[in-house]
């Protein structure tokens, strides 16, 4: 986990699924990207500057993005070990 340094500026990261796309209606993530909106602005008192969403993101990437807040090391050793798993 990232050390906490006040006054640096974060961002909050979720991620949410997995589905098919068969189960997901055109515009599908307008209405969960609108409900993080209205939560930041509720917690923090102000608009985001960014607020990104959308489907298609793979488990690859999914994991890649999970292993961004471990150290080099710990990286190294979770991917090993997913390749080991995937032979």
């Amino acid at each position: 986990m990232a050390k906490f340094i006040p006054g640096e500026k974060e961002y909050w990261n979720c991620t949410i699924g997995p589905t098919t796309r068969d189960k997901l209606p055109d515009g599908s993530d307008l209405p969960m990207r609108q409900a993080v909106e209205d939560a930041f602005r509720n917690i923090v008192g102000e608009y985001s500057a960014h607020c990104w969403s959308g489907w298609g993101l793979s488990d690859y990437v999914r994991e890649a993005k999970e292993f961004a807040s471990f150290h080099p090391e710990e990286v190294h050793a979770l991917m090993q070990a997913r390749r080991d798993r995937d032979v």
